[in-house]
């Protein structure tokens, strides 16, 4: 988010922490992306403990109570980068509510394979914040381009030349058509 137009580069965010540090220092904007990073920080926690050989080594997949006592405060540090972003306090919510219906659901006698299980549903539900949050733009990316061939189209132009540059310093200047149509 802090570079020029056209320059890709990719930040490694191995853990809550760097995904904390990147939410508040700007390093991503946009508030479903901000969710999407939060999520995919659990996400990511979650999966190399449960693909580490031996989960004794774990030692919050020992039981479900251990798992909330090493989640919840990750996701209360999450939330700590960005309190007003209103999706970042959605996901949030969402792997809260996995956590807590998780919890009284874990009477399994093998504590380390209920919370396995719990970390899974966990996962799943990151993962799914992410993959919805991918969805809505690709839907709305389509929509969109619809939307301005067709008006290209209704003035006369020629649609196969338009192009549209998307800059996000305030919503009033968020996307200019450059075209030579009145929208």
């Amino acid at each position: 988010q802090l570079l020029l137009p056209h320059t890709v580069a990719y930040l490694p965010v191995p853990s809550t922490e760097s995904a904390h540090a990147a939410i508040k220092k700007m390093q991503i904007r946009g508030a479903p992306a901000i969710a999407s990073l939060a999520a995919l920080s659990i996400a990511s926690e979650l999966s190399r403990a449960l693909s580490a050989n031996d989960d004794k080594q774990v030692a919050y997949l020992s039981s479900p109570e251990d798992l909330k006592n090493f989640i919840e405060p990750q996701l209360d540090f999450l939330y700590t980068a960005r309190p007003t972003a209103v999706n970042l306090g959605a996901a949030i919510r969402r792997l809260r509510r996995v956590l807590s219906e998780g919890i009284p659901a874990s009477s399994e006698a093998d504590k380390r394979q209920a919370a396995r299980s719990l970390a899974e549903k966990l996962f799943k539900e990151a993962k799914a914040v992410t993959d919805e949050d991918f969805g809505r733009n690709k839907e709305m990316s389509a929509h969109g381009a619809e939307w301005l061939v067709e008006q290209v189209q209704r003035e006369g132009g020629d649609a196969s030349k338009l192009n549209v540059l998307t800059v996000c310093n305030t919503g009033s200047l968020a996307t200019s058509v450059r075209h030579s149509v009145k929208l």
